[in-house]
């Protein structure tokens, strides 16, 4: 009998343990992942960001659900430390940054700063710092210090709160290359896919296209060719969609833009909706012939590849 108890109360010893390592350890954890601050979605009209070397600011546009992207950096002292001001529109991809304010969580928390030695953590004096501004009128400031040892966490100060936490700023990675990873590539944000239909104008001329897919193969008509494939339109329209943004306009390029020559205009619309207007603009100066393009879905007319948009132009003629 002696014997068969012995087993037992092992089992029951090793059980109580890890009971305890379990309750042990769900305690020291109570303060990890928590929410540590709820932004809503939507809410974000200013983002100011001053990091390594350059201060970013993202600003939501007045006129359109589209946001700006100023950076102000400075070049090396090899290049004279040279003040560089880059302005751009944002992808539609910025959303995700916002997103990971809803909510804010924390790693983990390590309290109140009047409590810590700021100086362990690299927030003593800290020159990195975020602040969003609400269109409530509120905002909230971060400052960042050291990162954690192998980890994409850092130490964190919000100011408001006085408070230290760790964040994982995986998520504020867009902020440290901007212009790479932020800005808009091409004047339009639609899919290609998604295109069903086209309205082509060019002086006073309009031609109606329309798509048909069949298994993977997408065929272009026009309206009144229904009988056969339109090869030479297809092909100009993909050409005209990988059309890249290479610039904005400053308020004298302006001007001469309002007076530019619209050389052919695009409607394009998807299956139930319009998706956008394209206008191509031929603006000719001392400098040479540069193409702008105007879009309903952007706030400013946008330079594109001028070598590519003046083929594009001769080449519609074999349309």
């Amino acid at each position: 009998m002696k014997n068969k108890l012995i087993p037992y109360g092992v089992f029951f010893i090793v059980a109580s343990l890890y009971a305890l390592y379990v309750s042990q350890s769900s305690s020291s954890k109570t303060e990890v992942g928590q929410d540590w601050d709820m932004v809503p979605k939507g809410s974000i009209v200013r983002l100011f960001y001053e990091g390594e070397g350059q201060k970013v600011s993202i600003q939501k546009d007045q006129s359109l659900p589209r946001y700006w992207v100023e950076v102000n950096s400075t070049t090396s002292p090899e290049q004279n430390g040279k003040a560089i001001i880059d302005r751009f529109l944002a992808q539609d991809s910025i959303q995700s940054l916002f997103d990971g304010f809803s909510p804010l969580r924390a790693a983990k928390v390590l309290g109140k700063a009047e409590g810590l030695k700021l100086e362990d953590f690299g927030l003593d004096k800290s020159n990195q710092q975020l602040t969003l501004e609400f269109g409530s009128g509120k905002s909230l400031t971060l400052k960042f210090g050291k990162r954690s040892f192998q980890s994409s966490e850092v130490f964190v100060l919000d100011v408001a709160k006085n408070s230290v936490f760790m964040l994982d700023r995986q998520f504020l990675s867009p902020l440290d290359k901007p212009k790479a990873r932020l800005a808009l590539s091409q004047p339009y944000q639609f899919k290609s896919e998604d295109v069903k239909s086209v309205s082509l104008m060019q002086s006073t001329k309009t031609t109606e296209y329309f798509v048909q897919v069949k298994g993977d193969v997408r065929q272009w008509f026009k309206k009144e060719k229904k009988d056969a494939a339109d090869e030479s339109f297809k092909n100009w329209l993909d050409k005209f969609l990988k059309l890249k943004i290479e610039g904005y306009p400053t308020s004298e390029d302006q001007k001469a833009i309002d007076q530019a020559t619209v050389k052919v205009s695009l409607s394009i619309f998807g299956e139930k909706e319009k998706l956008d207007v394209l206008s191509l603009l031929e603006l000719k100066g001392e400098s040479g012939t540069q193409f702008w393009l105007k879009a309903d879905s952007l706030p400013v007319p946008v330079l594109i590849e001028s070598s590519k948009a003046g083929l594009l132009l001769n080449d519609l003629s074999n349309l």
